[in-house]
């Protein structure tokens, strides 16, 4: 199935990802970056867990879990759960596409499709995908370290303060902070992580 056709289903976690039209970039500013994020937090966030996210210039990644109906009122009250959750996806992408146009006078497509969407159906499979969103910026060479990349949930995870991000589960994931932090140093280094190694320390970054 097309991964612009698979259905988004309340209790599931899925990779969300687009790219920018041809002749568009996503973001110009840091601005840009800042509103994409609002328009997130205002449409999807409220029915749904967000595990990892990454905008770059002309694309975007997030890894989200939708809530169920039985941890969500506003799905459980929905005669189509399935249909609120990709209204709320489309609101999303089509406020700041619209937005977008409006500030900088330009019109046509804005994505390159649909939002892509791929199921993630096992741990270790999200485990991976936490890190490879994050280590996106050093993929393209924009960065040399998560860190220094400041549209990525990576320096969420790192702070203390307020996120869209749910800590708790992927620190779960992890096993703690420390083998979080030393993960993305391995990952940096282009190693290769089980992550059912309890101690990530003892792995060699040479």
């Amino acid at each position: 199935m097309s991964t612009t056709q698979t259905p988004i289903e309340p209790g599931r976690y899925y990779h969300l990802y687009n790219h920018a039209n041809k002749g568009f970039d996503l973001f110009r500013n840091k601005d840009n970056y800042s509103f994409f994020l609002q328009k997130y937090k205002k449409y999807v966030h409220p029915i749904a867990d967000t595990y990892s996210y990454c905008l770059m210039p002309n694309h975007f990644h997030f890894l989200i879990r939708v809530n169920s109906e039985n941890e969500n009122d506003r799905l459980s009250n929905s005669a189509s759960p399935q249909k609120e959750i990709t209204n709320a996806i489309k609101n999303w992408l089509l406020s700041y596409s619209k937005s977008y146009h409006r500030a900088y006078s330009t019109r046509g497509n804005l994505y390159y499709q649909k939002i892509r969407r791929k199921e993630v159906l096992d741990e270790d499979y999200l485990f991976t995908l936490v890190g490879y969103i994050h280590m996106n910026p050093l993929k393209h060479r924009y960065v040399k370290t998560p860190e220094a990349w400041h549209f990525s949930s990576y320096n969420a995870y790192m702070g203390v303060g307020k996120t869209l991000v749910n800590r708790e589960e992927v620190m779960n994931l992890f096993g703690g902070m420390e083998n979080f932090s030393i993960y993305h140093d391995l990952k940096k280094a282009g190693k290769c992580v089980d992550r059912r190694q309890k101690d990530f320390g003892s792995l060699s970054l040479v």
